[in-house]
């Protein structure tokens, strides 16, 4: 199955592909951004590497305060949150709005609410 080619223009520089709305990620210039599973999985990728990432660099983070910093850097890179975090910024001051994480994060508990575990 293929998504249709939705993109969501948000400047001259920057396209969004895809259900997990990558952009200057390799994948978003190729094809596969195309296929549901693959978006999906690389965006599962990339969260990965953002978890490992903030792990490595031996920041003192919660496991709440960690999931925050992985969403953050899905939306703002992880490197953009390290140095927010590490300047005492909070977690969101690179992201979309400034509450990324935080707006995501607020969507969970609605689904909670609703049943989903």
């Amino acid at each position: 199955m293929k998504v249709s080619r939705a993109v969501l223009k948000t400047s001259s520089l920057w396209r969004h592909r895809g259900l997990s709305l990558t952009d200057w990620h390799e994948f978003a210039r190729t094809g596969k951004w195309q296929d549901p599973r693959e978006n999906l999985m690389y965006a599962c990728i990339v969260i990965d590497n953002a978890r490992k990432f903030f792990k490595r660099e031996g920041l003192r983070l919660n496991d709440d305060q960690l999931l925050h910093a992985v969403i953050a850097a899905y939306n703002g890179g992880a490197t953009a949150t390290k140095n927010a975090i590490k300047a005492g910024k909070d977690i969101d001051a690179n992201t979309t709005g400034k509450d990324y994480g935080r707006d995501v994060l607020n969507r969970t508990a609605w689904f909670q609410l609703h049943g989903w575990k």
